[in-house]
């Protein structure tokens, strides 16, 4: 940007300022961010640089639970057992801004969507499968119509098709797809629930940060009992309603819950009394730096600036 001034005696000056256009997502210091009550109970751990954890609401950490940055409420904030937090503990902290998580608008980037009539389509969107029935499958998915959903159950190097997989329906894996140097390279989308057991391998699809997006609760209950060297899921796990951690689920990324009012058969609210928990021994590690979409935002910054000193004809000076 070149702003020039000239005065009436012909004199000029001159300011040039160079900015750049960047993006940014104000929530991206958080390991875990969610709108309504948590609960870090049993041996659950917060680690890395940017292993802040924060509710908008009331934050109970209990047990051997570890944040290993700041822990905020954004309403009181109780501390029991050996639980630690290695930053601040703050109550009534400052109110941020979850961003709304809506599947739908990944549904147009996907590769394959899986209806909720037991048909699969291709990102052009044409049917490639349609189910004849419970005992069908389609690269492992199977079609339950009896609780619309769509199931999972292979392990290591049988894995189902990646990419963006968008699902009109609940996913429930039993399975263990990917492994460790060959993890399923995929971000599941879905517009209900998503429930994932076993011990799975899953980094998000290609240009994504996202490895999992549900329009209802993501449940995760781990089996895997290797820690955040060897993590079942990287990138950023949302939920436009709630999560539950459990097992030995372990991420390397963030967790986000937007905690919207609980749809009748959600699982949180049909198995569970908090919004939001971490039990058992779930390990996330977060170094920051993840950008969610659905919160980016565009700032222009300064990068520098030059003020030019005047040039032209000297001013004309009173005797």
């Amino acid at each position: 940007i070149d702003s020039r001034g000239v005065e009436s005696q012909g004199a000029e000056e001159r300011i040039c300022v160079v900015v750049r256009r960047e993006e940014y997502d104000p929530t991206s210091e958080y390991a875990v961010l969610v709108e309504g009550d948590l609960e870090l109970r049993g041996n659950p751990a917060t680690r890395g640089r940017s292993a802040n954890v924060h509710s908008n609401r009331d934050l109970y950490l209990g047990g051997s639970a570890i944040v290993e940055r700041d822990a905020e409420a954004g309403g009181s904030l109780t501390l029991e057992g050996r639980a630690m937090v290695g930053g601040r503990t703050v109550e009534n902290a400052p109110i941020v801004t979850v961003p709304p998580i809506d599947p739908m608008q990944l549904r147009y980037s996907s590769t394959y969507v899986f209806t909720g009539s037991g048909s699969v389509l291709d990102e052009r969107g044409v049917t490639t499968w349609v189910s004849a029935g419970e005992n069908d499958t389609w690269n492992g998915w199977r079609w339950k119509p009896s609780d619309v959903s769509w199931n999972w159950t292979g392990s290591g190097d049988l894995r189902p098709p990646g990419g963006v997989c968008y699902f009109e329906a609940n996913v429930y894996m039993t399975g263990s797809p990917g492994t460790r140097l060959s993890p399923w390279v995929a971000t599941i989308v879905s517009e209900r629930n998503v429930v994932i057991a076993g011990n799975p391998r899953i980094v998000p699809s290609i240009g994504r940060s996202e490895v999992i997006v549900a329009g209802e609760d993501v449940v995760l209950l781990g089996t895997s009992g290797v820690g955040t060297g060897d993590p079942q899921f990287r990138g950023i796990v949302a939920a436009h309603e709630q999560v539950y951690l459990g097992g030995t689920t372990s991420i390397v990324g963030r967790v986000i819950a937007e905690d919207a009012a609980s749809t009748t058969d959600s699982w949180v609210r049909t198995n569970t009394i908090v919004d939001d928990e971490l039990l058992g021994n779930v390990q996330i590690s977060y170094e920051g730096g993840l950008r969610l979409p659905f919160a980016t935002q565009s700032r222009v910054p300064i990068q520098a600036w030059e003020m030019r000193l005047p040039t032209g004809p000297e001013p004309v000076r009173p005797a």
